[in-house]
């Protein structure tokens, strides 16, 4: 939720868009969270077609899309993905004066557009949330049902069959321990 708490407190009912290009559960929580805490409309960009199908089953619009043009701009935008692209394209979503929060781990140089970010006032926050700090904020939301981390559970197991499941493909795999 802290991905989208600060700004849509500070901006009500604003549209959020969520660019995936890596992460997918993540992505997928930050869909349900800015949902649950007000948002006017929050859309999710994506190549993923597993991906986008389960956005849209959580209440997003889904927005295919190869982070080439942009669909609109957008006062908040969170940025999941391991892809320079992705960002270049999360942040010209971004509109003037917006913010784009990534949490997003970008190993190798990633390039930034400052100086349009810099005449478009776009801030740009990057960096993990405090979960543990966020409990009490995102308990209440999973008790009323706004927040449904379930949902965006693919596939379980049990421990015995993790060391398989971990190599095979899943938006969210979740280990039962016996």
């Amino acid at each position: 939720t802290d991905t989208v708490t600060v700004v849509l407190t500070a901006q009500p009912a604003s549209d959020v868009l969520i660019v995936h290009h890596g992460a997918s559960s993540i992505a997928l929580y930050a869909a349900q969270a800015a949902l649950a805490l007000g948002a006017a409309r929050v859309d999710f960009a994506s190549s993923d077609p597993e991906t986008l199908a389960l956005a849209e089953r959580l209440g997003a619009h889904a927005l295919q899309t190869d982070f080439g043009r942009r669909p609109r701009r957008y006062p908040i935008v969170v940025d999941y993905g391991t892809r320079a692209e992705g960002l270049d394209f999360a942040l010209r979503c971004t509109e003037p004066e917006g913010v784009c929060q990534s949490v997003s781990l970008y190993l190798q140089p990633t390039p930034l557009p400052l100086v349009r970010m810099y005449t478009h006032g776009v801030r740009l926050c990057i960096g993990r949330c405090n979960a543990a700090a966020l409990l009490p904020e995102v308990v209440p939301l999973i008790e009323s049902g706004a927040l449904r981390p379930g949902d965006v559970t693919t596939r379980v197991i049990d421990w015995n069959d993790a060391v398989d499941a971990f190599a095979e493909p899943a938006i969210k795999l979740v280990v039962r321990c016996a």
